[in-house]
Formats: structure tokens, C-alpha cells, sequence
């Protein structure tokens, strides 16, 4: 039989195992197209992380072609995202939910910082009979970590979701001050719209329907939350008090911590230097010693029985500190990001916005005001403060409006945006001559000659 090998999985019809005298198989060509571009997805997704991209595809590709026991019903995959703050992990997570789910984005996120004691620890079940919070919907009910995918594929339950969560949100808002009869009605209200919910999910029972949780911050937990998460990585479900069995058979879980993450920016910022700056680090070198912290810091904060159950089924990953030019990158994203999705929705065609910079200007500066320990977060909220802000303010007062073209220059410290209308497509007159305008404004023909020049000499 012919195989033909991509990315790292062989695409084979009818791969058959042999197990327990059982006939188990897989047809490779049902697999999600993405699976196979999962590591060119999540490269353009998160900036920086190559090594650990390579080991978190090559962990789920083999988990998604599901070559196990049918019978088990353990995750996916479980997994540690590990290292400094602002590097990526929480994106990572995003991006595999682009892959698993369909869209950027589609997971479950439970906070652990919110669960650092112990009582707290009930909202992921559901609280028992006579506590505050009974009959609440708990955070890890099969209704919740099903609606991202079920939202994605069905406009109809969004749109049914959607009305339940204003319905429970006012509810709660206004509960202490309605009237007993008033609260009823909002009541019945929520349990029709339940009541529909169940039977949509009846409708298109059957379906697999795919999940990725993150747990974000999860050395802010208290240990009761691990005993929980240690039943779900054994077990694959989770009994709630009121909402029944949560099934994680087609889940992916993520767990994300700094562990250690201070250790780890000293190690780069020392720029591979050991003891007295004598000896440099290799990048090899340098990689195995992160490694080692990260490994030093997992023994501290989990029981080896957690850690073994989740290299089983998944693997603790490290990601490192950022590059400058890394953080550059990031950077130029972040602004065609804002180009394409704040504008590009807002303004088409000859109505829209063009936005023009000179990155060897804008970016270094952007970077100059950044705190390097907050990572690729702090570049986010300088772009904010000092560009895309100031930018918005410029549009609802009037001062850039559509059509035109803006360049981001850098003056006094400060971004000025430079003004001009789109030039008109060029349309031939009478004598065969352009009708084109082919002035610029004096100031805008006066920035571009200035940047040509800084270019010319950086090169």
C-alpha cells in the first residue's frame, strides 16, 4: 500500500491496529483539513515559539487521528503552557481552538485565579443542595464547553444562547429588588429558553461536537482544584450537581502558568552569559537550561501523580522569553490587525481608510517605551495609548475621514498622523494627457522625501 507522509501523519485510508481482539480503524481523509496545516496555522497565529509549536503539533496531530480504544473517554489531550508573561501561550491556546473548534478563539476560559480557595472551587461543578449558587449552571456543564463549536456552526443556538445569557444576567442584576412575582415570570422565562436549548441539542444529537477549556494562571489555584482536574484527565467526565455528566472525550484542556517565569527572563536577559560573563550560552545550551527551570518549577507547584497523567496524554510545554526582533514582528501585526479588522469592516472600497508607516521609524519607537518583562502584552497596550486611541479620536472628531490616506510619522517624540486624500484614478483628456492629480500636501511630500532619505542611509 502506498503512504505518503504529511506533516508528520501517514495519509493512509483504513489505517487498521490490532488491540484486545478488537478491529479499531481511522480514515485519515475525514480528518479536519486544518489538522494538517495545524503547525503553518499556528506559526501565523503565535510569533516566537517555534520549538514549542513543533511539540504541540506533533502531540495533538497524533491525538486528533485517534487511534485509542474507543472505549476510554479521556481528553484529547492535556496540557502545561509554561513561561514568562506576554509570550504567546495564551494565543497558542486560541490558535488550537482555531484548529479543533473552527474559529480563533472558541474555547472555555476558567480563571483560576479566581479559584484560590476552596469553597470556590464548587462553581466548576455546581454548588450542593441548601449552599448559595444551587441550581447555577456550573463552569465545566456540557452546555457550556459545547457552545463555542455549537455557536459557530448554528446561527439559530447562538442567537438562543445569546438571549439566555441577557435573561440570566438581568435576572441576577435585578433579583433583589423585583417583586417575587416578577422574578417568577423571569424564571419561566429562562426555563423555556433551556427548554429549547435541549431540544436543538436533541436535534442534532450524534455529533462529536469538539472543545478546547484553558485554565489560565493555574498556580493561583488551591489544591482542591487539582483533585478535580486530576478526575477529568483519569477519568474524561465530570459528574455536576445538577446538570449531570460533563463528557471531555473530544476536549483538548490547556493549562497555562509564569511558573518560574522570572527565572527564566533573567536567564535571557543575561544574554547567555554564565557566572562571571566568561563562558556564553549556546542557543542549545541556553534552551536546556529554560527547560530544567520549567521542570523545576512544575515539581513545586503539582503532585507527581497530575504531572504523570498529563506527559500521558499531552506534555508540559516551555515557552521562551521574546526576541527584539521577534517583539518587532509582533509589533507590525498588531497594526495590520488593527488595519484590517477596525477599518477594513468599517470602511470599503473608495470609502476606505489606507494607513502608511515606516517601520524601521514607528517601530523602534513603540518598543523604546515598552517594559520588556510584560512581554508582547505591554507592546499591545503602548500601541493602544499611543497610536490606535489617539487614531480613533481622529476619526470621531473629523479629522481623518474616509478615503484618506494616513501615514504614521514620528515627531517630537510623539505619532502625528499626516493627512491626504486619495489620489483619483488616472483618466486621459482630451490632448491624450493624464488627468491624475499628482500633488501631494506639503507636509506629506516632505515626511516621505525625510523617510526616503533615513532609508537610504540605514542601508
Amino acid at each position: 500500500m502506498a503512504k505518503k507522509k504529511i506533516e508528520g501523519i501517514y495519509n493512509v485510508k483504513n489505517v487498521k491496529t490490532r488491540k484486545r481482539d478488537e478491529w479499531f480503524s481511522v480514515d485519515t481523509e475525514k480528518l479536519n483539513p486544518q489538522v494538517l496545516e495545524m503547525k503553518k496555522i499556528m506559526e501565523a497565529k503565535v510569533i516566537g515559539q517555534r520549538k514549542a509549536i513543533n511539540e504541540l503539533t506533533k502531540s495533538l496531530t497524533r491525538a486528533m487521528v485517534k487511534l485509542e480504544d474507543p472505549k476510554k473517554c479521556r481528553p484529547l489531550g492535556n496540557f502545561i503552557f509554561l513561561g514568562p508573561t506576554g509570550v504567546g501561550k495564551t494565543e497558542a491556546a486560541k490558535a488550537v481552538a482555531e484548529v479543533h473548534v473552527g474559529y480563533f478563539g472558541a474555547l472555555t476560559y476558567v480563571n483560576c485565579a479566581e479559584f484560590g480557595q476552596q469553597h470556590t472551587v464548587l462553581r466548576l461543578v455546581g454548588a450542593p443542595p441548601s449552599y448559595i449558587g444551587y441550581g447555577d449552571m456550573p463552569l465545566l456543564a456540557q452546555a457550556k464547553i459545547d457552545a463555542p463549536f455549537l455557536e459557530y456552526r448554528f446561527p439559530e443556538f447562538k442567537e438562543l444562547n445569546r438571549k439566555l445569557k441577557t435573561l440570566e444576567a438581568e435576572y441576577k442584576k435585578e433579583a433583589a429588588y423585583n417583586s417575587n412575582e416578577e422574578n417568577e415570570v423571569k424564571k419561566k422565562e429562562i426555563k423555556a429558553l433551556l427548554k429549547k436549548i435541549r431540544e436543538f441539542r436533541k436535534k442534532i444529537g450524534g455529533i462529536e461536537i469538539p472543545s478546547v477549556i484553558l485554565f489560565d494562571e493555574v498556580e493561583k489555584a488551591c489544591p482542591e482544584f487539582f483533585r478535580i482536574l486530576l478526575s477529568i484527565f483519569e477519568e474524561g467526565q465530570l459528574s455536576t450537581t445538577t446538570h449531570g455528566v460533563t463528557s471531555f472525550k473530544n476536549s483538548i484542556i490547556i493549562l497555562t502558568g509564569n511558573i518560574e517565569g522570572k527565572e527564566i527572563s533573567n536567564l535571557v536577559a543575561r544574554k547567555g552569559k554564565v557566572g562571571f560573563e566568561v563562558e556564553t550560552r549556546s542557543p542549545e545550551r541556553l534552551q536546556v537550561d529554560i527547560d530544567k527551570k520549567v521542570e523545576e518549577g512544575v515539581s513545586k507547584i503539582f503532585p507527581d501523580e497530575f504531572i504523570g497523567r498529563v506527559n500521558g496524554n499531552g506534555g508540559i510545554i516551555a515557552f521562551s522569553p521574546l526576541t527584539d526582533q521577534e517583539k518587532f514582528e509582533i509589533a507590525e501585526l498588531q497594526i495590520t490587525n488593527f488595519a484590517l479588522d477596525a477599518l477594513g469592516k468599517r470602511y470599503a472600497g473608495e470609502e476606505k481608510i489606507i494607513i502608511q508607516y515606516y517601520a524601521k521609524e514607528l517601530i523602534p519607537f513603540i518598543l523604546s517605551r515598552t517594559n520588556p518583562k510584560f512581554g508582547a502584552r505591554d507592546i499591545i497596550g503602548v500601541l493602544q495609548a499611543n497610536v490606535f486611541n489617539p487614531f480613533k479620536q481622529a476619526i470621531s472628531s473629523g479629522g481623518i475621514v474616509a478615503g484618506d490616506v494616513v501615514h504614521f510619522a514620528v515627531e517630537n517624540n510623539q505619532v502625528k498622523f499626516i493627512r491626504a486624500k486619495r489620489q483619483p484614478k488616472a483618466t486621459e483628456g482630451k490632448n491624450g494627457q493624464s488627468n491624475a492629480v499628482k500633488s501631494l500636501p506639503e507636509e506629506l511630500a516632505e515626511y516621505l522625501a525625510r523617510g526616503a532619505a533615513n532609508d537610504r542611509k540605514k542601508s
